[in-house]
């Protein structure tokens, strides 16, 4: 089977890159021929060639091309408008995962990730995407329930995307995982992984939320640190040790080697889960937790998700414990043997 693929595979984001990367990867698994839609917002592009992005994201850049051109699948040529004539004919389009649901994220592109302007004949499913928001705020509601009434089948990645589609569109979507930990298998970009006495950080957000419980868990773990992150003068100036702008696979092989990792990131914590790792997820922003609490709530670690500093030292001791990975690896395993048979279901029936 030909399948077109269309998701946020351009940004600068080790997430993106590597659920592109698993979807894929599945995808090829199950005996497919994917094409990577590269619809690329515009907007972005003009962003990086900003100076003051070119001196905090160029090195960054450089190490995504490299893994871009390592490990991604054909291309289409470049567009930064959807055009049907420019992909190659195929048996089935796909809205893979990340948040390109989220009005917030693609903007006036929302309808784009759709598929909006295919014809309605030709087949469309989704994988684990995302809205990434816990309630639906969008005006063209009219729009988006005529785009996505095209889709032979839809699955989401977050519980509260189920209820979007029920509430607003009145559509039947199921959750699914996201394709990094669908996928699973990441040999092939971190070998000879050696274990780390260490605290692997990936924070959006450095607050002092986190850096309190950074400082907490150094002390009572007798670990030290290491924070990966872009590129700031702030890091010259305090006591911490940081890894700049990692490349996707030495990214990957921090987390993998931890023996401890503070996140506040989706993907971070996906990939914590899926080395068994101990960790804490510290979000940002309360308001944007969704993404994080419906996975947590799926393996039964909800408890690992710490508001503030308050709140991490009112549960400190419990946070320590070591996670029992054989009742989560059990709850993996069958939720990706859920999520495998609705893709497979909706590709070939």
């Amino acid at each position: 089977m030909k399948v077109n693929l269309l998701t946020i595979h351009y940004s600068l984001n080790y997430g993106a890159l590597l659920q592109t990367y698993a979807t894929v990867k599945v995808l090829q698994l199950l005996g497919c021929e994917v094409t990577l839609i590269d619809f690329v917002d515009r907007n972005d592009i003009k962003e990086r060639v900003r100076i003051k992005s070119l001196i905090t994201n160029g090195v960054r850049w450089l190490k995504f091309c490299l893994f871009k051109r390592s490990f991604y699948p054909r291309l289409t040529k470049r567009m930064y408008s959807f055009d049907f004539f420019l992909l190659p004919e195929v048996d089935c389009y796909i809205s893979g995962s990340d948040q390109i649901w989220n009005p917030k994220i693609v903007g006036d592109k929302l309808l784009t990730y759709m598929f909006a302007s295919l014809k309605p004949n030709m087949k469309r499913i989704s994988y684990a995407s995302s809205f990434g928001l816990n309630e639906w705020d969008i005006v063209h509601n009219n729009d988006v329930k005529q785009a996505l009434d095209n889709y032979s089948a839809i699955s989401v990645r977050e519980d509260s995307g189920v209820e979007i589609c029920k509430n607003e569109f009145g559509i039947e979507a199921i959750q699914v995982l996201d394709p990094t930990l669908l996928f699973g298998d990441y040999s092939e970009l971190i070998e000879n992984v050696k274990p780390k006495e260490r605290i692997v950080c990936f924070k959006f957000i450095q607050d002092d939320n986190f850096f309190h419980c950074l400082d907490c868990l150094e002390a009572d773990l007798k670990l030290k640190s290491i924070i990966m992150s872009a590129f700031s003068p702030k890091m010259f100036f305090d006591k911490y040790r940081h890894c700049y702008n990692p490349s996707p696979r030495k990214w990957l092989k921090n987390i993998a080697s931890a023996r401890f990792v503070l996140t506040d990131s989706f993907h971070g914590l996906a990939f914590a889960i899926i080395f068994n790792k101990d960790f804490i997820v510290l979000p940002g922003h309360q308001d944007r937790t969704t993404r994080l609490s419906s996975l947590l709530d799926i393996l039964g670690l909800s408890e690992r998700l710490v508001l503030d500093s308050n709140d991490f030292e009112l549960r400190k001791k419990s946070l320590y414990k070591k996670i029992d990975y054989e009742r989560v690896n059990a709850l993996l395993s069958q939720a990706r043997s859920d999520s495998l048979a609705y893709l497979k279901n909706a590709l070939f029936n």
